[in-house]
């Protein structure tokens, strides 16, 4: 319990320092999910140890992550095609002219970014990505399948080279993600007026 509150106490410290230096609500984001380091000296990689835990062995969980991502950063919640296909057609990851049902796939390709997140060494050098390929048992399957790290929407804005967190990281805060955007402002708006858009 004192470890988590220590995290969030430096946590919080270097949101305020940013804030306060005026930096971009972008450029936090891309820090949060890109850093690597130990959390008392590189505060944004607490957005990916608060998933570790004693059944983690070390490491993100890349479930809890891309939850938490979709509905932090994206104003999405994709947490139910986890285990099943969209059947109700609650999501879209394409247009209004062109709907795209969500799937199993959509959520586990954005999990994979966090697959190769671990401590590398906890008392010297924190939160590395050591490349472990992601899998998983698809609803229906009877083995395991690997899965490229992709995004659910907007895959043109995706880069294709760099560290998997690193990718994401850009791509969630490309300028042509409306979706990035509009999670902000309603979160801003939310603060201001205690209560979201």
């Amino acid at each position: 319990v004192l470890d988590h509150i220590n995290k969030a106490s430096y946590k919080n410290a270097w949101l305020s320092e940013q804030f306060s230096r005026g930096v971009g609500y972008d450029s936090m984001v891309r820090s949060m999910l890109s850093a690597e380091g130990l959390w008392t000296d590189t505060p944004p990689v607490n957005f990916v140890t608060a998933t570790m835990d004693e059944a983690n062995e070390g490491r993100g969980d890349p479930i809890r992550l891309a939850g938490r991502t979709s509905r932090a950063l994206l104003a999405q919640r994709i947490d139910c095609v986890q285990c099943h296909d969209d059947f109700l057609g609650t999501l879209n990851f394409g247009s209004p002219e062109h709907a795209v049902s969500g799937t199993q796939e959509h959520f586990h390709s954005l999990a994979a970014f966090y697959a190769g997140t671990a401590l590398a060494d906890p008392v010297f050098s924190g939160i590395t990505d050591d490349g472990r390929p992601y899998r998983i048992e698809y609803l229906g399957d009877s083995e395991e399948s690997l899965v490229v790290p992709g995004v659910p929407f907007f895959p043109e804005l995706l880069p294709e080279a760099g560290k998997p967190r690193t990718r994401l990281a850009n791509w969630i805060t490309h300028a042509d993600n409306l979706a990035f955007s509009r999670a902000t402002v309603n979160r801003v708006w939310g603060l201001m007026f205690s209560r979201p858009l």
